[in-house]
């Protein structure tokens, strides 16, 4: 991603920093979202088929585990190889005193319902007792990794994944069990002001049948838990603005963006994001178009709550490259450089680290 951000043809990072818009910044933090495709919710496989569950019944290869060691031991070998380390004639030589432009802190995947509640408890003590959201603390942890989960701790993680759409309920009110779980995120998130993020929409890796993916990706979920904790910072991912910028919304998808709206305008510390969507000029024009129909006051709280994302490399499907995509970012004129520096600065800074 760093070289490809160094491309010949159309660099955007270069000696000074990263350019986008009017402004160039000297540091990019990415915030890896993990995700749990975990087994502990089904059948064995080859056994009777679970409700809830599709086809495949099998668990995924590498355990998130496997799967945390591999992305911290990664963090560590980025920040210790040089800038310049691989790079070939399609990517500009550096001097190799040139320092690492990512800072990297992911966000621990967490489902509830694949953990007893003390497990729950001990994941958050684990990870965020002594988590203070400050960008300093979590500096200091980068690339310390020794190889052993166990010794993980505070400011590894910059926040919390869910995702409905592989089996966790954001509020499965009917069942005490689960909302015991439910109330120990919520009331750490809340109480210590750590971002949780989850996926947005109906689509995406989806591991559960029609009707329950109906029930838990409804937005109306997320409104019952906003009621309960109020303060809670969320980002509800994937902001619908057209299909991938492209096609009018579908009527379920407006009323998802109106619902997703309300949330943002009613509640301080909700947040939408780009990611992923964002793979054409279409996506900034309508984004224009719906913030230009507000009431003033409205678009000010929005524009305030707006993440630029990437979902790379998901967003592959859609538009050619991480470079081309931060690109249409930076070349877009349906927003202004302010709104520009708003969506990929200020905003995620606030998400992250408060302030």
């Amino acid at each position: 991603m760093e070289n490809c951000l160094r491309e010949r043809e159309n660099p955007l990072l270069d000696a000074e920093g990263l350019h986008l818009g009017d402004e160039t910044y000297t540091r990019i933090v990415l915030t890896p979202l993990m995700m749990d495709f975990g087994y502990k919710t089904k059948t064995a496989p080859g056994s009777v088929k679970p409700r809830r569950f599709f086809h495949y019944d099998f668990p995924a290869g590498k355990p998130i585990v496997e799967q945390v060691v591999d992305v911290f031991r990664a963090i560590r070998d980025y920040r210790e190889t040089e800038s310049d380390a691989g790079l070939t004639e399609k990517y500009p030589a550096l001097d190799v005193s040139t320092r690492r432009v990512f800072e990297i802190y992911p966000f621990l995947a967490l489902n509830p319902a694949h953990y007893t509640k003390a497990k729950v408890d001990g994941l958050l003590q684990k990870y965020f007792a002594g988590y203070t959201g400050q960008r300093e603390d979590f500096l200091a942890q980068l690339g310390q990794f020794d190889g052993d989960i166990d010794h993980l701790g505070d400011h590894v993680f910059a926040g919390i994944k869910v995702y409905p759409p592989l089996g966790f309920d954001p509020w499965p009110e009917s069942d005490p069990e689960a909302m015991a779980k439910i109330d120990a995120l919520y009331g750490t998130c809340s109480e210590k002001g750590i971002p949780l993020t989850t996926h947005g929409g109906k689509g995406g890796f989806v591991t559960v049948d029609r009707p329950w993916l109906n029930a838990i990706t409804d937005v109306s979920k997320w409104a019952a838990a906003l009621k309960e904790y109020p303060d809670l910072k969320l980002d509800l991912a994937h902001f619908p603005l057209g299909a991938l910028g492209v096609k009018p919304l579908i009527p379920a998808e407006r009323q998802r963006q109106q619902e997703t709206l309300a949330l943002v305008l009613q509640y301080e510390n909700v947040y939408v994001d780009l990611s992923c969507r964002a793979t054409s000029d279409g996506y900034y024009q309508a984004l224009k178009s719906l913030l230009d129909a507000l009431a003033i006051p409205d678009a000010q709280k929005v524009t305030r709550r707006i993440l630029l994302g990437t979902d790379f490399a998901v967003n592959l499907m859609w538009i050619e490259s991480y470079n081309q995509y931060l690109d249409l970012f930076s070349r877009t004129e349906a927003l202004t450089p302010a709104e520009k520096h708003a969506f990929c600065s200020v905003n995620p800074e606030r998400f992250l680290f408060g302030g």
